[in-house]
């Protein structure tokens, strides 16, 4: 059979007729468009159709992959001057439709007159086979003459909205030996250096002619003696193709800045300055946050945080490093005390919330004891009566504050506090608990349900807690009595994880009627974690997940060959929140009916 297509070709010719486009990305045409492109010197697009890349032939192939119909694609693409094009083609598939045949016919230059290297229409030259879809199986090859220039166009015709037919192939434009081309690789200038040319074909026993005079080329073909920044031009031997090239000169590093930082004390903050700010500059802070103003002020510092400083004056950058301190400040004591009611004896635990460090502490807790301790203390009323608490506080640097609460604790006889629940112990999806006060000699009461919601005043209250959360929730109830004493008590209200829910189908027909097309578990809930098998009538394995989404598509493993219909067994190893194990297992009835 005579070969009909390429899997490598190298094409060149002359470039003339429409007014070629540079290009430099992938070329993807217009439906129904006719255009011209030019590659750059040295460089390779991907060159695919629209709805791509490429078709296959098989009869779920790309829906509307290319969307022409009743039209001509006309494609040209051109080498870069002096070179000649390689197309690699990756998939190139033509399919026959209801209405006809869809094809392509590949022209070596210009439009649709020059020589025909490759044709798949009905009756084609190149077209033996007739009604072959993928004409990539065989690795055709066609080999052309190596003309420098040379353009190659495609001309694509599809009868309606296909979903079988593209193409995807890599073009690169490459240089042409003996072309007189003179290739040129400049190295662009960095912070630390120059920039540089050098002719990578240089020959010693060439004559090369800049534009304008005045560069000359060392013996490996380096460029020397250019200006920088002036654009020249160099072809060999007075003809050829001219070649432009720029050296631009070392740029230029900003100095790195430096700063003028002022200490903080007891009243005022730090501060940083840059003192050889540049306002032409740009100026970067990691982590991100500062700001810089006209005066080379900085504002927005995080305090104690140190600061990275890059200036880029467009080019090339330095940075430095900074950081400022917050004002010394006179301590502000802050704290709590749990229970301020209560009966004698009493026992209140203080929290200090100042987190200052390294400070000394003094408590006085108003009925004539002291402790000198800082962060959480506890101290035992034993009179009965009002009483103001102090927190005072000392920093090393001599800084000293303090805090009173007048009247913050209570003390006198008072009730007995005491409740039941029901139920104490349920499951997320049914929180609402029934509270019964049983308590005695209290007028007022206080519920902290334990789950950051509302307290309540209610004698019996009915509180709902969070649903869908399993936890332990602490209630407390403080009884308040007439003098206003306090008692509490609490009980822990237990939510835990609701069993497993799980619904199993007998039957499914995998045949893509978008009905009960998979094997999938149905009302799934409170499922942490599963384990599937399913086996065929012989014990092998047709399908395994560990996926609590999993669908079965009636294929083995739903990847390889269709399974029969019949019945297979299925084991669930699942996993409820808790973690406890609930096994599964039965079978399934696999049920495609006709086709």
């Amino acid at each position: 059979m005579k070969s009909i297509l390429y899997y490598a070709l190298i094409i060149i010719g002359l470039i003339f007729g429409n007014t070629a486009i540079a290009q430099q990305g992938d070329i993807i045409p217009t439906a129904c468009a006719t255009a011209t492109y030019t590659l750059d010197p040295g460089t390779s697009i991907h060159f695919y159709d629209d709805g791509g890349p490429g078709g296959n032939c098989s009869s779920d192939g790309y829906a509307n992959n290319y969307a022409n119909g009743n039209c001509e694609t006309i494609t040209t693409i051109c080498p870069a001057a002096c070179e000649s094009l390689n197309v690699e083609f990756l998939v190139l598939s033509m399919y026959g439709t209801s209405s006809g045949w869809d094809w392509m016919v590949i022209y070596e230059g210009v439009g649709t007159t020059g020589t025909i290297l490759f044709d798949n229409r009905a009756g084609g030259p190149d077209n033996p086979r007739g009604t072959d879809c993928n004409f990539m199986n065989n690795n055709d090859v066609l080999d052309l003459t190596t003309l420098q220039d040379q353009c190659l166009t495609f001309r694509f015709y599809a009868t309606s909205v296909v979903n079988k037919e593209g193409w995807d192939a890599i073009v690169t434009s490459s240089p042409v030996a003996g072309s007189g081309a003179v290739n040129v690789d400049v190295t662009n200038p960095t912070c630390s250096a120059d920039g540089s040319a050098q002719i990578t074909n240089y020959d010693n026993n060439a004559t090369y002619t800049f534009t304008p005079a005045g560069p000359t080329i060392g013996s490996n073909g380096e460029i020397n003696g250019a200006v920088f920044g002036q654009q020249y031009t160099v072809e060999e031997g007075g003809g050829g193709c001219a070649t432009s090239f720029q050296i631009d000169e070392q740029l230029i590093t900003p100095d790195a800045p430096t700063f003028d930082i002022t200490d903080p004390d007891c009243f005022v903050d730090g501060s940083a300055e840059i003192l050889n700010y540049d306002a032409g500059s740009t100026y970067t802070f990691t982590p991100t946050g500062p700001s810089v103003d006209a005066s080379g002020l900085i504002t927005g510092a995080a305090f104690g945080q140190n600061y990275a400083v890059e200036v880029d004056n467009g080019d090339c950058t330095a940075s430095s490093n900074f950081q400022v301190e917050e004002q010394f400040l006179n301590p502000e004591p802050s704290f709590f005390g749990d229970t301020l009611m209560g009966c004698s004896p009493h026992t209140v635990t203080f929290t200090d919330t100042s987190t200052f460090l390294n400070a000394s502490c003094l408590w006085d807790f108003g009925d004539g004891n002291t402790s000198t301790s800082c962060g959480t203390v506890t101290h035992t009323y034993t009179q009965s009566g009002t009483f103001d608490v102090t927190l005072t506080m000392e920093f090393a640097n001599g800084c000293v504050g303090d805090t009173t609460l007048t009247s913050y604790i209570e003390v006198a006889d008072g009730p007995i506090a005491n409740f039941s629940a029901n139920p104490m112990t349920t499951d997320f999806n049914n929180t609402e608990v029934d509270f019964t006060n049983e308590s005695t000699n209290a007028t007022n009461y206080i519920w902290d349900f334990g789950d950051f919601s509302a307290q309540s005043n209610d004698v019996n209250p009915v509180h709902e807690f969070p649903n869908g959360v399993a936890n332990e929730y602490t209630v407390t109830l403080y009884a308040i009595g007439d003098f206003g004493c306090m008692d509490s008590t609490n009980l822990t209200i237990i939510i835990n994880n609701p069993d497993i829910e799980i619904s199993i189908p007998n039957i499914f027909t995998p045949n893509s009627d978008n009905e009960n097309d998979f094997f999938q578990l149905i009302n799934v809930q409170n499922i942490s974690e599963l384990d599937l098998v399913i086996l065929n009538r012989w014990g092998n394995v047709v399908f395994e997940s560990s996926d609590i989404d999993f669908k079965w598509n009636g294929s083995v493993l739903n990847n390889g060959a269709e399974c029969s219909d019949g019945t297979y067994f299925y084991k669930i190893t699942a996993k409820d929140l808790n973690g406890e194990e609930v096994l599964k297992h039965g079978f399934v009835q696999l049920s495609r009916g006709e086709k």
